[in-house]
């Protein structure tokens, strides 16, 4: 399994020719990251993420070059800045938009649906015609089912998990499934022991005579997961049940990434609020943090 570190396109994980490996690709939820390098909207990112689709690696060209055209080397367009709609990018006629047990590149249906387009394009154009399979929730992750790591958004990477899998013991010649045995973990018991540190992740530290602080730990670092990563620390601090407990934040913010949407975020979502869906207006939630430590981006 190899994760891309920056963007995709121009990444150096994207090495395999997918027409002769047995590869797949899947891309998660899009937001706004390395825009420094990747880009300022959300379909510029897209499309250096949608890069790794790229099927034929045997050909080296010079995309930088003024004579360089991307049609000639079945490149989808780079949205410019201002792009809005995905309207200009070239899409081969002679394709399906469907996916089947063949399709070899996934994301997921939370990303915006332009956003969406680029990667199926990138599918289409760099993936020599392949079709860009959307997961959905509920589809073969159960809903009852207890996923390890903790956070509502991480049901839909499961799915997305769950798909590459498939695809990719569909596309491996000779593969047969093994036949499930009481020996074996079930598909549903894997996902409950799926354990990622750092991602919502609950530490207890013992402290004076027995007792425990918990350490509630997450490594968001965009605006939609830093989100969801709030929302899973009310529900588990017990912040949402009235629960009266002294709740601190240690906030850290590196590399190029600039911290007053994040921070914005956390104060509007730090205020008191009238608890109206109890029943009783006059009952007030405290704020989610009694108090924030500032870390230095090098602190260690």
């Amino acid at each position: 399994i190899l994760e891309v570190g920056v963007g995709g396109r121009y990444d150096a994980t994207n090495i395999f020719d997918h027409s002769n490996t047995n590869s797949v690709c899947g891309v998660t939820l899009i937001d706004y990251d390395h825009t420094r390098v990747l880009g300022s909207s959300l379909l510029q990112i897209a499309w250096e993420k949608g890069g790794i689709f790229h099927s034929e690696k045997g050909t080296v060209v010079d995309v930088f070059s003024k004579d360089f055209d991307d049609t000639q080397h079945g490149t989808t367009s780079r949205p410019s800045e201002n792009t809005r709609s995905i309207d200009s990018l070239e899409v081969p006629d002679n394709v399906s938009s469907s996916a089947d047990e063949t399709t070899r590149f996934f994301t997921i249906d939370s990303n915006e649906s332009e956003v969406v387009s680029v990667l199926r394009s990138c599918a289409k154009n760099e993936g020599s015609g392949q079709a860009l399979g959307i997961v959905e929730r509920g589809h073969a992750v159960q809903n009852d089912w207890k996923i390890g790591l903790p956070g509502d958004h991480q049901r839909i990477n499961a799915e997305l998990a769950v798909a590459l899998c498939n695809a990719l013991t569909n596309n491996i010649q000779g593969f047969s499934r093994p036949t499930p045995s009481p020996t074996q973990p079930s598909l549903e018991e894997a996902l409950e022991q799926a354990f990622w540190p750092g991602r919502c992740q609950s530490v207890a530290v013992p402290y004076n005579a027995g007792r425990t602080i918990n350490v509630r730990c997450d490594g968001a670092h965009t605006a939609q997961s830093l989100a969801s990563g709030l929302e899973w620390f009310r529900a588990v601090s017990g912040h949402d049940d009235g629960l009266r407990r002294p709740r601190f934040l240690i906030f850290n913010c590196s590399h190029e990434r600039n911290p007053v949407p994040l921070l914005d975020m956390i104060q509007s979502i730090n205020q008191p609020r009238n608890a109206i869906e109890s029943g009783d207006e006059r009952k007030i939630h405290k704020p989610l943090f009694d108090q924030v430590y500032f870390c230095r981006a090098d602190s260690e």
